[in-house]
């Protein structure tokens, strides 16, 4: 993964990371223990969201989220 990270040659990244995949393969069972950073933007007026870090950051509690009048601006 050092190599991989380390190079601009796409096909010599390919080479690496193919080998990372048979590496894996090989060795199982594999965790994946990185997970990107998730930006989530939530409307004023939607309420009861609570965003968390596993997916989906969002709407894991989609039963329970609703619109609200509060948190709208005045005239809409």
């Amino acid at each position: 993964m050092q190599a991989h990270a380390s190079t601009n040659d796409q096909n010599q990244r390919k080479r690496y990371f193919d080998q990372v995949q048979k590496i894996v393969w090989e060795q199982q069972p594999f965790i994946y223990l990185v997970n990107k950073n998730a930006l989530v933007a939530i409307s004023p007026g939607l309420a009861n969201a609570s965003p968390v870090v596993l997916r989906p950051q969002t709407f894991w509690n989609v039963e329970t989220l609703y619109f609200s009048n509060q948190g709208r601006g005045a005239g809409q």
